[in-house]
């Protein structure tokens, strides 16, 4: 029997399978069976399967009627051999060492599934332009293996996980997505080969994915068969939040691809609004509630993929001191539009403004932007955020440090007014404090490095909690949440928008959505 069984779906690449057979069968690990599903290709795709399984004995080739890569790769699953199975497209390939480097780590750590980092292959430019490496991430929470990309063609699986969980994999685009929630959360252990050993080819005429309008409608076949999973296996309580962002999210994906045509993209938003309320009954009127976000980018980050479901509003690059100042002034030009925008928002300042209009169903606020100074000019106060620093003022202004005793005087005093209009416009359950602070460290998990700066991070730090304390001390009942897990607060040095301590990492910003959203999930 042998050792893995490789799965190849094929339908309509004849210019691709040559390429990707030849990196199968030139695996360094040779005690393999290769199982081609030709899915009713009407190209010479068959003719050329047909010659490699002249040339190999390893292969095994079945013919079938069109179903879709999912049904094919069921099929291979059945057929299958060996103790484990793994994927590959058949328009990618695989490095020669992709299954000796995984099968490896599995022996090594006995891993239910192991995955591996992959290039991403440009097909218009004929070369790789970037190469991904997943984290290794120790503690394997449910939050870190859900963030694990979907796709099957980056992990090497045991092959009893599919039979005895009765997991296959749906006829639409998406067949991964549908699987890979209810599979990470009955699994125990992943494991990580962190180097790029799958080449995943994109921008190819023809593939599944490069027409999203005219798959826009399996989302309503991937996404309910995966919530049945757990409703079959009696999982889907228990995870009811954090399947309701991921749907959340992927209304979202889809949302934005065919925003163009308005029209069509308002239709499929209701109706995939509609099927959010047939699995998650009052949980669903989340995405219609309307958020007003007073913070940080990472509260922003937290919050996601909520931000696009709905007009919501948000302030960030300011604080306390700034919002509840009355002088309003013509805001400078920068050339970043959502900065520009931060900008506009502190120098006008419309956050009070729309709080007593717009008729919010929830406040969520963190002070991490409070880590700016402060400036005055003519009796009026404004955040040197990073906005104002890119900026050129047109005017003289004077600086005031945020750890000056007037500054906190002054932001305690803000506070207490920030509060009172608070007290008018929300019921305290329905204002929820998410107290983040400045990460400490920043890397890898598991290859962390303090910060060259740590003193100034922890006396800001310090800062940032009396405020926190002060707010909720001076606001009873409202909502609090704290998630500074030593192990999760840290910045992916990777991060796109710079390794700052202001900034996180996924696995942080998972676990923070799930606390949120079970906050408001309460209060709907």
């Amino acid at each position: 029997m042998p050792t893995v069984s490789v799965i190849i779906p094929v339908f309509n690449v004849e210019e691709y399978v040559d390429r990707c057979i030849s990196s199968v069968t030139r695996q360094s690990f040779t005690d393999i069976e290769i199982i081609i599903i030709n899915d009713g290709s009407t190209d010479d795709s068959g003719g050329k399967c047909l010659e490699w399984l002249k040339h190999d004995n390893r292969i095994i080739y079945v013919c079938k009627k069109n179903e879709g890569a999912g049904p094919a790769r069921n099929l291979g699953i059945q057929m299958a051999s060996s103790e484990y199975v793994a994927f590959c497209d058949p328009d990618d390939w695989y490095d020669i060492h992709f299954l000796e480097m995984m099968l490896a780590k599995q022996k090594e750590t006995s891993a239910d599934i192991v995955i591996c980092g992959w290039h991403d292959y440009d097909g218009d430019l004929g070369k790789v332009v970037n190469s991904v490496i997943p984290e290794a991430y120790q503690g394997q929470g449910i939050h870190w293996k859900w963030n694990i990309r979907h796709a099957v063609w980056l992990k090497l699986f045991r092959r009893d996980i599919f039979i005895k969980n009765n997991i296959k994999m749906p006829s639409c685009i998406a067949q991964d997505t549908a699987i890979h929630f209810f599979m990470m959360a009955i699994i125990e252990k992943i494991a990580v080969v962190e180097l790029p050993l799958y080449f995943y080819l994109f921008n190819r005429m023809g593939s599944a994915k490069n027409d999203c309008f005219r798959h826009t409608a399996d989302f309503f076949e991937y996404v309910p068969h995966g919530l049945n999973l757990f409703i079959d296996a009696g999982l889907f309580e228990k995870y009811r939040i954090n399947l309701f962002v991921d749907c959340l999210d992927i209304i979202n994906g889809w949302y934005y691809k065919i925003a163009s045509d308005i029209e069509y993209a308002k239709r499929w938003k209701d109706k995939g609004i509609g099927l959010l309320h047939d699995y998650f009954g009052d949980t669903a009127k989340l995405f219609n509630s309307r958020i007003c976000l007073v913070g940080s980018y990472s509260l922003y980050k937290s919050l996601y993929p909520k931000i696009y479901a709905v007009d919501n509003i948000g302030h960030s690059f300011s604080g306390l001191i700034s919002y509840m100042s009355e002088k309003e002034m013509i805001p400078p030009d920068i050339d970043n539009d959502y900065r520009q925008i931060s900008l506009n928002h502190d120098f006008q300042k419309t956050l009070i403004k729309k709080i007593e209009t717009d008729h919010f169903d929830f406040l969520i606020i963190d002070f991490l932007d409070e880590r700016f100074d402060v400036i005055t000019v003519d009796g009026g106060y404004y955040t040197m955020s990073d906005p104002f620093l890119e900026a050129d003022m047109p005017f003289e202004y004077q600086a005031i440090h945020k750890f000056d005793k007037e500054t906190i005087d002054l932001w305690k005093k803000s506070c207490l007014l920030f509060i009172e209009v608070l007290k008018k416009h929300f019921s305290a359950e329905r204002v929820v404090l998410v107290k983040n602070l400045l990460a400490e460290k920043y890397g890898k998990y598991g290859k962390l490095k303090y910060y060259d700066n740590i003193d100034e991070i922890r006396e800001v730090n310090s800062l940032l909690s009396d405020y926190y304390a002060y707010f909720e001390s001076n606001y009873a009942d409202i909502k609090s949440v704290s998630f500074c897990d030593p192990n999760d607060l840290y910045t992916d040095e990777d991060f796109k928008h710079g390794c700052m301590p202001w900034h996180y990492n996924d696995n942080y910003y998972n676990k923070a959505r799930e606390i949120i959203y079970d906050c408001l999930n309460k209060h709907i």
